[in-house]
């Protein structure tokens, strides 16, 4: 890696790979006046990186995974439902922060911290190692220092970090993506914040508008319709004596199935108990007409009545189990119920929910284009 060879599978949109020099780049014609011109538009020109991706998606310009022919392009996000590939602001943003661009080779941004389950870990860009000048540039040192430095302006190290308590259990209703969460401030001409907080857009329209025609919508409104949900769910734990009995037969049901499969092997043992009792009688008689010494009889006959004690136990034992069986589904529900009960009316009292708690208790969230929203709780099955 510290000999600076660009060693990753494809080359970066701008590059191809050099076919005489093994791991090293050249300057894709095509590709590279497109990547200046995007430096250009948001160093120079003012635009965002979503309006970058509009201009080239206006101009219809080939985006990356389609232009370099990767094989994984079929799977891509980035796919429009009119069937067209397109830009993202993500792929944008990415490019402007790559050093490729520039000359340099960076390598060693992750490590393997166990070779048993290989699991890794991104480095802190200190830990970066880097190589200058490893082949000819597509982007100046002065554009580029411009670019990190309008990036840097809106990601500075003392920005608030914001906890966003329902992530990964939000779901688009349109496109069956997972919802992203943002913050947002609303300012006054003056400049006085009125108003703040988080809001869940879809991970498809975060990255390009035109892939997902839903909306955004505030955590407040999802955290309110997961509370009306749980309460409501809550109401259904508090047994009636009709429900406990339409639990109770349910149970008994699932019960009188289990038994059924014990009661054959009950059967059996009976069938076995009542043969060994019958051999033993018929050992008495061979005793009694002289068939078998004394010595004979009583070592057969300690054996059988040892086998037919084993029997009785085995039989004792099967019916215990038949009898707690009974009861052994509808204690099972009740537990569960009161376990999750317990976490739910913890959840409704607190003003800040965390994560944590509310994986206990959602599995997942939808909401769509008119704000419907529907919450499934990982107990309403129960």
């Amino acid at each position: 890696m510290k000999a600076g060879e660009y060693q990753a599978g494809k080359a970066p949109y701008g590059y191809k790979k050099d076919t005489e020099i093994k791991n090293h780049l050249v300057i894709d014609e095509y590709a590279s006046e497109i990547v200046k011109e995007i430096f250009d538009m948001y160093a120079n020109k003012g635009m965002s990186t979503v309006k970058i991706a509009d201009e080239l998606n206006r101009r219809n310009i080939t985006p990356p995974g389609i232009y370099m022919k990767m094989p994984n392009t079929r799977n891509l996000n980035s796919k429009n439902p009119d069937g067209r590939y397109l830009w993202l602001r993500t792929q944008i943003g990415s490019m402007l922060k790559n050093q490729t661009y520039i000359g340099n080779v960076v390598s060693g941004k992750t490590e393997q911290i166990s070779t048993k389950i290989k699991k890794g870990r991104r480095k802190e860009k200190s830990e970066y190692i880097i190589v200058e000048n490893m082949h000819e540039p597509i982007i100046s040192k002065e554009v580029w220092e411009k670019v990190q430095e309008k990036l840097n302006s809106y990601n500075t190290d003392n920005r608030k970090k914001y906890e966003y308590p329902l992530k990964d259990l939000v779901y688009c209703g349109e496109c069956g993506h997972i919802a992203r969460f943002r913050h947002n401030k609303r300012k006054t001409k003056a400049g006085k914040v009125c108003w703040e907080g988080n809001f869940a857009v879809c991970g498809k329209r975060a990255d390009y508008r035109s892939l997902c025609n839903n909306v955004v919508i505030y955590e407040k409104i999802l955290m309110n319709a997961v509370k009306e949900t749980v309460t409501e769910e809550i109401q259904k734990v508090e047994y009636t004596s009709k429900e406990l009995k339409d639990i109770y037969n349910k149970a008994q049901k699932k019960a009188k199935n289990i038994e059924v499969s014990i009661q054959v092997e009950f059967n059996y043992k009976n069938k076995e108990l009542e043969k060994i009792t019958n051999d033993i009688s018929k050992l008495y008689d061979k005793k009694i007409k002289k068939e078998i010494s004394v010595d004979e009889f009583k070592e057969l006959y300690q054996k059988m009545i040892e086998k037919k004690e084993n029997i009785k136990k085995e039989l004792d034992n099967i019916k215990l189990e038949i009898e707690q069986n009974k009861n052994k589904e509808i204690e099972r529900k009740k537990s569960e119920y009161k376990k999750i009960e317990n976490t739910a009316k913890k959840f409704l009292k607190m003003e800040n929910p965390d994560n944590e708690i509310l994986k206990r208790l959602v599995k997942k969230i939808v909401f769509d284009k008119n704000k419907n929203i529907k919450v499934e709780l990982t107990f309403s099955s129960i």
